[in-house]
């Protein structure tokens, strides 16, 4: 039997965690042969108290609060000596901005295993890669958030980590401190948890990072992703009356990251396309074409469809005639790109 603490470091922050534990309850997380226990670690939050986190839980979890605010640092390694009191065999950190794949703890029990104790189930580019090895892949440094550790991993930390010493970077230190013992710091190549701070301990600007690999597997992280895009792309507008109550949600799960993108169509789908993958750096190049290029200074003719190098053609329009005259105009300028045509039903997402 393999015991895990989910451990779930907060302060404030209120929607971005109610979020969070939908996603986590969404995933599967009752496995033969593993029991878990959700700790939660809270940094003296003003916008809640314990009764409301206890509230929030669908289950019944463990709770610690601070009776002043430490930051983010300190609360970690709060949660690394207070997993050292309980029994369990791992720790997962559980920043409150991630959500879930479904099939992240059993991908955390497949791989964990291989590593020297410590793996993060979140891949972004913040972090480069050392090596490749298979599904994994090693770094240098990871943050906390999304990472697994193995109960010799968290006593590594606590016993040559001091508790002032771990005030401040961590996540730094300890990744540092296992490149000096020689051991490695492991990766899954696939994400399978995602960040959805825009801002707040892991983020700021108005940005977060992309994981890479990481699957919009269903209508939960579908609306959690659609509302973090939404008040990302409606960020600056001054007043929400005067935007639409819904938009159209990209279809994340339909292609990789990291891919050269054309976006077939300026309408209103198009443009709600175009700003998610700009405000979420999902794709590494990012085109958008349509026939009445000409009201637009920032879209091009279709017929750099014989010309541009791309991954991927989005057909973005929300009726099924309108989209088959689209894929029928693409292939009429370049039949070679039917295999890389992508044509879903658009994704509504409403306020």
């Amino acid at each position: 039997m393999k015991s895990i603490t989910i451990g779930v470091t907060i302060y404030n922050r209120l929607a971005t965690l109610e979020r969070m534990i939908n996603s986590l309850f969404s995933s599967n997380l009752d496995i033969n042969g593993v029991e878990w226990t959700v700790r939660v670690y809270d940094d003296c939050s003003n916008e809640y108290d314990e009764s409301d986190v206890r509230s929030m839980f669908p289950a019944d979890i463990d709770y610690y609060r601070h009776d002043k605010n430490h930051g983010s640092d300190y609360n970690i390694g709060f949660m690394y000596r207070s997993f050292l009191e309980t029994g369990d065999d791992i720790l997962f950190n559980c920043d409150s901005d991630l959500v879930f794949d479904k099939d992240w703890i059993a991908a955390l029990l497949k791989y964990l295993p291989r590593t020297d104790g410590i793996l993060s189930l979140f891949n972004t580019k913040a972090h480069e890669v050392c090596e490749i090895d298979g599904d994994l892949c090693t770094k240098k440094d990871i943050g906390s958030a999304g990472t697994a550790m193995t109960r010799e991993a968290v006593e590594t930390i606590c016993n040559n980590i001091s508790e002032k010493e771990s005030n401040s970077s961590l996540d730094y230190n300890w990744g540092a401190l296992f490149g000096k013992m020689g051991k490695k710091i492991y990766c899954t190549n696939r994400s399978y948890v995602q960040h959805i701070g825009i801002d707040g301990f892991n983020s700021s600007g108005g940005r977060f990072d992309i994981g890479e690999g990481f699957v919009v597997d269903g209508s939960v992280n579908g609306q959690v992703l659609g509302d973090v895009l939404y008040e990302m792309v409606t960020k600056n507008n001054e007043a929400r009356s005067d935007i639409r109550t819904f938009y159209y949600l990209f279809p994340f799960d339909s292609i990789p990251s990291g891919k050269k993108v054309i976006i077939y169509g300026a309408g209103v789908v198009g443009q709600d396309y175009r700003k998610q993958l700009e405000v979420s750096g999902f794709c590494s190049k990012l085109t958008q074409v349509d026939k009445n290029y000409m009201k637009y200074s920032d879209v091009s003719s279709p017929d750099i469809l014989n010309d541009i190098d791309c991954d991927y053609v989005i057909i973005a329009a929300n009726l099924i005639n309108v989209r088959e005259e689209m894929k029928a105009a693409v292939l009429q300028i370049n039949p070679e790109l039917k295999d890389k045509l992508i044509e879903c039903p658009c994704r509504i997402i409403r306020f």
